[in-house]
């Protein structure tokens, strides 16, 4: 999926959380002050619903839209260039639609498996190379062997899941070990979720980067690179112009200055024009350690 430039501007204020929190009897506050990540303690049938609500939401959303990938340029400043020249025989994406996202280094790959709700994406190649698509698991859990991928990508979905920590310790135990995880997430709440919010999906809420960085660790992931990215007054002007802007190489480099300039502490659910003008998302480069089994099963999200 593309870099998230919407659902910034709708925050609602912190007195009218507390005022909701308290008619329904339900603390929401921390989940807004980034302190938890909502989903990530739903049960089985708070989690249906929310599958329920994102299957189709995404094609909705583009209005069944063959669009060309939109991030190109973004993936490669801050994934793929870091990636070692080497071949990447099996790969994995994670909500990956067309599979797009991974012409970068399509030389190199074998094969592609797919996990994507909706069918509307299927397809049998992506220029050659065969793709296989695989629907995904509600409670979190991916129906791959341990160690069955070189390379996993995952760019802007985990935040439209509700068990993000089980998540990303799956795609941990299916990757081999020396394997890499690319992984680029909001780090805002993309306003109250509560409530519709236009350019996203109605379950989608970014994830907490203090919280982001302890799924990545706890999952035994050796963190290459962190890098935020996409800054506010970037994804602003790709709104008012209507068109994607990080398919462009210079456009990225721009907003990388940009976001070197803005302060390094980004509020979860910025409430006042101070706050809106922040870096929105961040990239990792993730490696599983060689000679790394998988972490066995915890209790908990």
């Amino acid at each position: 999926m593309e870099a998230e430039p919407l659902g910034w501007t709708g925050s609602g204020s912190s007195e009218g959380l507390t005022r909701y929190a308290a008619s329904t009897g339900e603390d929401l506050q921390p989940y807004f002050d980034g302190e938890k990540l909502y989903g990530d303690d739903f049960g089985p049938e708070e989690i249906a619903r929310w599958f329920e609500d994102e299957k189709e939401a995404y094609v909705a959303l583009k209005q069944g839209e063959h669009y060309v990938y939109p991030d190109r340029a973004l993936n490669i400043r801050y994934g793929f260039r870091f990636l070692p020249e080497r071949r990447f025989p099996k790969v994995l994406g994670l909500g990956s639609a067309y599979g797009d996202e991974l012409l970068p280094i399509l030389q190199r790959i074998d094969e592609i498996t797919i996990v994507e709700p909706s069918t509307y994406y299927a397809r049998a190649e992506l220029q050659g190379v065969p793709m296989t698509y695989v629907p995904p698991r509600m409670d979190g859990s991916l129906p791959f062997p341990d160690g069955s991928f070189d390379l996993a990508t995952c760019f802007g979905v985990l935040h439209h899941l509700p068990r993000v920590t089980r998540v990303v310790r799956e795609l941990y135990r299916c990757l081999k070990p020396g394997a890499y995880l690319l992984t680029r997430e909001p780090i805002i709440s993309m306003g109250d979720w509560r409530r519709p919010r236009p350019g996203t999906t109605k379950r989608e809420r970014g994830i907490p980067l203090n919280l982001f960085r302890k799924i990545i660790s706890d999952a035994g992931f050796q963190v290459e690179h962190e890098n935020r990215c996409c800054s506010s007054l970037v994804a602003k002007a790709s709104t008012l112009l209507n068109r994607p802007v990080y398919t462009s190489m210079p456009v990225v480099l721009l907003d990388e200055i940009i976001c070197s300039l803005l302060p390094r502490r980004t509020r979860y659910h910025p409430t006042t024009l101070v706050e809106k003008l922040m870096v929105m998302n961040v990239f990792y480069v993730l490696r599983k350690p060689l000679g790394a089994e998988a972490p066995g099963e915890q209790p908990g999200p």
